[in-house]
């Protein structure tokens, strides 16, 4: 028995960061009222998902408290009859750490509003249903003629609910579904259906967003001086590319625009790289640095050497390549840096042994951003000569690969605001500790 234990303690204390043991959950309470619900616990993770559901709805959010309590109100959107709310609050491995149960009071139920002309048969299937993306959720339009009511049931990865909805004049109906829990860019699914339940139409969508920069002007700071090309990678759009490997290097490289896509969040690499490369835009210029990036939208398509001729035509000092992993083994968790290794222009920026000082320092800083150890546990520097869009490049270049969406913990983080920020700072001061390094500034 003494041995055991002393194996498990050695175990524990060999625990990386990011793969602490699950966290406990005390002083659970959930109070509901009309419409919604409040929560309060305390638990000694930062980040758990705290799961809800009623008989019309349930959903997921994903928190974070830093000093280990949480208490925060949800929305309830369905729920307009008595019922019984039950909620769990789990890891973000998916791990129930707490249960507690709470009763929604009665609300009002929505009313016709227009009084419509009877006609002789109702329409059996509905053909003009249009969904379309609305900011925080989607937006429904059709007719169904001679349904005075009709049922709407939606769906997405993290959120499903049903309501009752009500005619305009001549059986037009109309109806946001704000999805607050829903990210931004996942699907939406959408049926309307007679009261018995039975489908009239089928529609698709997705969760609508809209990317703000909030600086508009670079503030002086310790980065005055300095120019970073942020090049968010992938994009809304495929297309298949055959483009030479590099400079000096022999062969060419194809790519159809394929990407990592979350585990649990089911989200695209394409939109989480765009959210944290809007975050370091920010966090750059608050800092004093010049900004550019090679695409600030899902709508705009570029090849590896267009993104290259960006940073080169701004006169950049660093190119950060933003990605998010992926692989089969789902405990592989970490960042990784890639760097160019042969190409004409690589050898031109800097020799190896000098590039890796400045790629381990970039990750040293994005580390203890997030709150991970310095070793390479939790990812490492990497040389080689396999992506077209670091071999291009005439200045350092880093391919940042910011966690593994196969991963459930990093899939999830990686879409959180607060993650998102840490990741955006620890870059920042990876650029500053770079620029340092270089001589760039003192």
């Amino acid at each position: 028995m003494k041995r055991m234990m002393l194996l498990l303690l050695c175990l524990m204390m060999a625990l990386p960061a990011g793969a602490l043991a699950d966290g406990a959950v005390t002083n659970f309470t959930l109070q509901g009222y009309q419409m919604g619900f409040s929560y309060s616990f305390d638990c000694d993770e930062e980040y758990v998902a705290l799961e809800y559901a009623t008989d019309a709805e349930s959903g997921r959010m994903v928190l974070y408290s830093a000093d280990g309590h949480f208490e925060g109100e949800g929305i309830l959107q369905c729920t307009y009859a008595s019922s019984k709310l039950r909620a769990t609050v789990k890891t973000l491995k998916e791990k129930d750490l707490a249960k507690a149960s709470a009763t929604i009071p009665k609300s009002a139920m929505p009313e016709a509003a227009v009084e419509q002309e009877k006609v002789e048969k109702k329409v059996s299937k509905v053909n003009d249903l249009v969904c379309t993306p609305v900011q925080g959720g989607a937006h429904i339009e059709f007719t169904a003629e001679g349904h005075e009511s009709v049922l709407i049931k939606y769906r997405s990865t993290q959120q499903r609910g049903e309501t009752i909805l009500y005619p305009g004049e001549d059986y037009t109906y109309s109806m946001d579904i704000p999805m607050p829990y829903t990210y931004a860019k996942q699907n939406i699914y959408i049926d309307v259906c007679r009261l018995s339940g039975s489908v009239l139409a089928e529609g698709q969508t997705y969760c609508g967003y809209e990317l703000t920069a909030q600086e508009t002007e670079v503030t002086p700071g310790r980065l005055t001086g300095v120019t970073v090309c942020i090049d968010p990678g992938h994009q809304g759009t495929h297309r298949t590319v055959t483009e030479p490997r590099g400079p000096g290097l022999s062969g060419s490289v194809s790519s159809s625009g394929g990407m990592a896509q979350g585990v649990v969040t089911r989200r695209k690499e394409s939109i989480v790289v765009l959210e944290v490369a809007y975050l370091l835009r920010d966090e750059l210029m608050r800092q004093g640095a010049n900004v550019v990036m090679t695409r600030d939208s899902e709508e705009q398509w570029l090849s590896n050497i267009d993104r290259c001729n960006v940073a080169e035509q701004a006169g950049a000092d660093f190119m950060l390549r933003l990605h998010c992993d992926n692989r089969e083994n789902q405990n592989a968790y970490g960042i990784g840096i890639f760097c160019p290794l042969a190409s004409t222009y690589a050898k031109e920026v800097a020799e190896y042994e000098v590039y890796k000082v400045w790629a381990d320092a970039l990750l040293a800083g994005m580390k203890r951003s997030v709150g991970y150890e310095i070793s390479e546990k939790t990812g490492r520097t990497y040389f080689n000569n396999n992506y077209v869009g670091n071999n291009w490049a005439k200045m350092p270049c880093f391919l940042i690969e910011l966690g593994f969406m196969s991963n459930n913990r990093e899939d999830q983080l990686m879409s959180h605001p607060h993650y998102q920020q840490l990741l955006a700072e620890g870059m920042a001061q990876g650029v500053y500790d770079v620029a340092v390094i270089q001589g760039l500034i003192q």
